[in-house]
Parts: structure tokens; sequence; C-alpha cells
């Protein structure tokens, strides 16, 4: 039973991940131009998810793919934040630490098929505090009633649950998946992927609003 939650999850999860690409399909090209931020994330998104089943059939371990998706994920999403009114500076900063901890852990260290424990970390803080921030500034400044409000709103929502959720994960990641812990693991998985379908679902909510702001 729990083989059967656990690959219902993996491979349901995986399949989510087209729905904002597909919905971005649907929606006119003034529209994708506008949010290319966005687009480029969730087609990078998508991109990485099925490129990490190469490595993880031939070597068993889809780390590879993870110090590349990682810092690229985490800059498009920097940018996509950027474009909504970050601060220069911030936006300086938070990139150059993202491209240190990738050339420090994937170059430096050559930890290619083990955890990037730090990006990942990094990761999961920097875009969930940008994504509250950019919550607590629609909430100030926009009209909960406009599209554009609804829109961002998901959006947001969808990357701050997910990361907020996903730190905790990736702070115990390796003792989660080691085999003392394999049971656990089978457990946990299931609920990790859940809050990515959660992601997936609330982003592409939020992009198909943006075909009523037109």
């Amino acid at each position: 039973m729990l083989d059967f939650i656990y690959y219902l999850f993996s491979y349901g999860g995986t399949i989510t991940y087209f729905l904002p690409v597909l919905i971005f399909c649907t929606v006119k090209k003034t529209l994708i131009k506008e949010n290319s931020a966005l687009f480029a994330w969730v087609f990078f998104n998508l991109f990485f998810t099925l490129l990490g089943y190469i490595p993880q059939i031939i070597y068993k371990n889809s780390y590879p793919v993870f110090h590349v998706s990682i810092p690229i994920l985490t800059l498009l999403t920097i940018n996509y934040f950027w474009r909504k009114g970050i601060s220069n500076l911030i936006t300086i900063i938070l990139a150059s630490i993202v491209l240190l901890l990738f050339v420090y852990e994937s170059i430096y260290l050559n930890k290619w098929f083990q955890n990037n424990l730090l990006s990942t970390v990094f990761s999961n803080v920097c875009i969930s505090l940008l994504s509250l921030h950019h919550l607590y500034t629609i909430f100030t400044y926009e009209n909960e009633q406009d599209n554009q409000f609804k829109s961002l709103f998901f959006i947001s929502s969808g990357l701050f649950i997910s990361n907020t959720s996903s730190f905790f994960f990736s702070l115990n990641e390796d003792k989660i998946r080691s085999e003392d812990y394999l049971v656990l693991f089978q457990y946990v998985f299931p609920v990790f992927m859940f809050i990515y379908i959660l992601q997936n679902v609330l982003i592409s909510w939020g992009i198909s609003i943006t075909q009523k702001r037109s």
C-alpha cells in the first residue's frame, strides 16, 4: 500500500508540472510576454522535473540535475520578483549568493552525486521571504476584488507554501532518505509531493486568471 501511494504521488506530482505550461499555452502571446519571467520558470520547472528521471534511471541518483536546476530555478524566481518590484540591490545580493553556493557545492566540492543542501535550503528561504513580501505588498497596495490581485495572490501563495514546507524536508533530506529511515521516507515523500501538486495548481490558477485581465 505504501509503495502504491508513493508512486501515485510521485507520478501524479510530475503530471501536474504540465498544468501551468499548458495553461500558459492558452493565453494570448502578449500576456506571455508580460509574464515572461513566470513562463520561463514554469517551463524550466517542467523540463528539469522530466530531466531528473534520466540520471535516476541510469545511476539511481538524480542529484546531478538538482545541482543545475536549483540555482537556475531560484534565479528565475528572483527575476520574477524583481519584475514585481524588489530592489536591484537585493536582487544582485540574492543572485550572487545563489551563484556562489553553486560554485562552492558543485564545482569546488564536486558533490554532483550528493545532496546540494546549502543551495536547496537557501533557495527555500529566499523564495519564501520574497513571496511573503510580495503577498504583503499586494494586500497593501492592490484591490482585493481585482483579477490582478487574485492572480498574484495565487502565484505567490503557491511559491510560499511549497518553499516554506520544503525547507523542513530539505534540512533533513539526507537523514530521511537514508536506509535507517526508509519507512519514514515513504510516508514523508507523498506529503512532500502533495505540497508541490498544490503549488502547481495554485500557480496554474493564477495564470488562468491573467486571461481575464486581458
